[in-house]
């Protein structure tokens, strides 16, 4: 299981496919109270978990179906799940300090089904609250991109407070049209890949779960979002979406109201396979009105530069692309399944991942965004739920900022690498050891080594 925030960046690639399936499909496995549509049913990963039950050891949740009623009310189209995830992290050289922290992120989410409720075909409302408690060693690191994604949750800068994150909902209208409406995690949704988009089982540096440059046009925690998923093939889908781009974390408002100022676009997702062994692209163009100079709406990247000369810029764009391609991927399954989105979505196997974006130089800090490497999960005998990956990226420096007399000087190019391996001691605890190396983007930062130790509950 992961939180909804996971399940949200398969969506391009899932809800729509399993979508493209007749409705009398759907019935035959699981039929919805009169007869109506239900997500639930036909895309079971929407949810994080979609079976509790089974043994300690081989359940998806620690508390399991308890004696039943959990998985009946999952039938009747309520699921309540709950995650734990813990980080241990120390800077142990470099930085702006060496030192050891703990923190953490507890996950809550509510998913009912109108289908399976029988109020009206075809709906899924979701509305997913987070917790964060602890220290963090992300001033200690003294680097652009954070070292654990986990420690900006639910609102960046502020440890030991609870928000409700994300509330939205899916609305299938036809076998090709899916809408969607309300708060959501938008730049996880356009830049999901299999291998390297979740800071619950896979990297931990922000810039390793997601481009950083999309947080120039939403916050990397959640927006207000109106957009559709259409889906003539089920191996293309676009999703053309509005976003609020006066959002702030931390704030259930908007500066001058909803969609004063706007973020918009398009994500296009294409699948396929090559000698049986798949990978799928998703590209992406986003605009923004809001000006590049109005900080205050403290987006990821340009709260870094507040007080600081910084030209007014109308007219933001940004253009990324990111793929994913499995090089093995074994014949049969290697261990029991696992009814959690994450097991389910991410096949056995190894592969590559890559992302690129770039934005317009006069306008923006760091304008080119690369990263990738290698991940998987499974093919190691007996462990067929463990997790594994090594990974770089780069934020680039715009040439413009650096002909700058004062910007010049103030940021640069930050780069790092990272490299983890989660153990899945059951589907319910899974323990990660992690391991980067930073080279700041900001002056007078020594060269970081971040240690980590991660642990995920599922209850």
């Amino acid at each position: 299981m992961r939180s909804m925030r996971g399940q949200m960046r398969w969506l391009p690639l899932l809800l729509i496919a399993v979508l493209c399936s007749s409705h009398a499909h759907a019935a035959e496995e699981e039929p919805a109270p009169a007869g109506k549509l239900s997500l639930m049913t036909i895309a079971p990963v929407l949810t994080p978990v979609s079976d509790y039950r089974g043994d300690l050891w081989r359940r998806t949740t620690l508390l399991g179906d308890l004696a039943g009623r959990r998985q009946e009310l999952y039938e009747q189209g309520i699921a309540l799940d709950l995650a734990m995830t813990q980080v241990a992290q120390g800077v142990v050289s470099g930085g702006k300090d060496t030192g050891w922290q703990y923190d953490g992120l507890v996950d809550y989410t509510l998913s009912l089904d109108s289908g399976r409720l029988g109020l009206w075909p075809g709906g899924l409302l979701v509305v997913h609250a987070q917790t964060s408690y602890g220290d963090n060693v992300l001033a200690d690191a003294g680097v652009v991109s954070p070292v654990s994604h986990v420690s900006i949750l639910p609102v960046p800068g502020n440890e030991n407070v609870t928000y409700l994150s994300e509330y939205y909902l899916w609305q299938g209208l036809s076998e090709w049209l899916v809408a969607v409406v309300g708060r959501m995690d938008l730049a996880g949704l356009a830049d999901t890949t299999r291998f390297a988009s979740s800071e619950q089982t896979q990297f931990l540096n922000t810039s390793m779960r997601v481009n950083t440059l999309l947080g120039y046009f939403v916050p990397l925690v959640s927006s207000h979002v109106v957009g559709a998923q259409i889906q003539p093939h089920p191996s293309f889908g676009v999703l053309p979406f509005v976003a609020d781009a006066d959002d702030q974390p931390g704030a259930y408002g908007s500066v001058g109201g909803l969609f004063n100022e706007i973020s918009t676009g398009y994500q296009a997702t294409a699948t396929w396979e090559i000698l049986g062994r798949s990978g799928s692209a998703h590209q992406v163009f986003i605009y923004s009105t809001k000006d590049t100079a109005d900080l205050d709406n403290p987006h990821l990247v340009p709260e870094l530069i507040r007080g600081l000369d910084v030209a007014s810029k109308g007219d933001n764009w940004a253009v990324t692309i990111n793929f994913d391609q499995y090089l093995y991927m074994p014949d049969g399954a290697s261990g029991s399944k696992a009814h959690t989105t994450a097991f389910d979505i991410e096949p056995e196997g190894v592969g590559l991942f890559f992302r690129f974006g770039y934005t317009p130089e006069d306008r923006n800090p760091w304008n080119i965004f690369v990263s990738g490497g290698i991940g998987g999960r499974g093919v190691i005998p007996d462990r067929p739920l463990d997790r594994y990956g090594l990974g770089f990226f780069s934020m680039i420096e715009s040439s413009d900022l650096d002909d700058q007399p004062l910007l010049g000087g103030a940021l640069g190019t930050e780069w790092g690498m990272e490299v983890f391996y989660n153990v899945a001691i059951t589907p319910w605890l899974q323990v990660s050891p992690d391991l980067q190396y930073v080279e700041s983007g900001l002056p007078g930062v020594d060269d970081s080594v971040i240690l980590a130790m991660r642990m995920q509950l599922y209850f």
